[in-house]
């Protein structure tokens, strides 16, 4: 789920990636909130997990993942939120 986020974002051979977004994040959104296997702890940890993994990948700017020949960092973040 998260990678399929990260890839609707910033894969640039997906179609319509700015409409796309928006609606995979809140159904990622919805998946990681539901997490329950039924072990309390577990769960509170990984959700607090799959939250940092949300919040990279809606704070990452751009990023270079896709092209083969890298010549920078992999991401760059808006570092605007940081508290």
């Amino acid at each position: 789920m998260l990678v399929r986020l990260f890839k609707t974002r910033f894969d640039p051979e997906t179609k319509g990636r700015d409409r796309a977004f928006p609606k995979a994040l809140e159904q990622a959104v919805r998946v990681v909130e539901g997490y329950n296997t039924g072990h309390r702890h577990l769960d509170e940890l990984r959700r607090v997990i799959f939250h940092t993994c949300l919040c990279f990948i809606r704070h990452t700017l751009k990023t270079n993942f896709f092209v083969l020949e890298k010549h920078a960092p992999p991401c760059h973040a808006d570092r605007s939120s940081e508290r």
